[in-house]
């Protein structure tokens, strides 16, 4: 399954040649990455709607002294528009360094039951396609 940001479509079929490929734990429904945070690692849950990069506070392996602070960061919803902190961090998936991003840190956590320490919401990241082989449990994007 490949899912085209650019084009509006979702493709079902063969895994598209992706500029960058890694493979993906699953344990039914949740598809995860393993990625780099500020040197760190992290098991990232594969997310295309959540707002980008999400680290769960009490899994943080980042020391928060090496995160500078984006002052100019806010975040819209339904009900208008609210400040929020948020930080940049450099963030590697595999052998492919996405730069610098922000990401949220949150108090929100899930059941120790459940291994992964945040979010990617790829769609939010820049990502213009992402795709899925579940036979071979790979992750593409580029």
């Amino acid at each position: 399954m490949t899912i085209d940001y650019q084009m509006k479509k979702i493709v079902f079929g063969s895994m598209p040649a992706n500029e960058n490929v890694v493979p993906f734990a699953a344990a039914a429904p949740l598809l995860t990455v393993d990625a780099i945070i500020e040197g760190r690692q992290a098991r990232l849950l594969l997310d295309s709607g959540s707002c980008g990069l999400v680290q769960f506070r009490k899994r943080l392996r980042v020391r928060m002294g090496r995160i500078d602070l984006d002052r100019a960061a806010s975040i819209s919803g339904m009900g208008g528009s609210a400040r929020v902190s948020w930080f940049r961090v450099v963030v590697s998936i595999g052998n492919d360094s996405l730069g610098s991003h922000d990401i949220a840190i949150t108090d929100v956590d899930f059941s120790p039951a459940y291994d992964f320490d945040g979010l990617l919401g790829f769609a939010k990241m820049g990502f213009r396609r992402v795709s899925f082989d579940f036979q071979k449990g790979l992750f593409g994007w580029d």
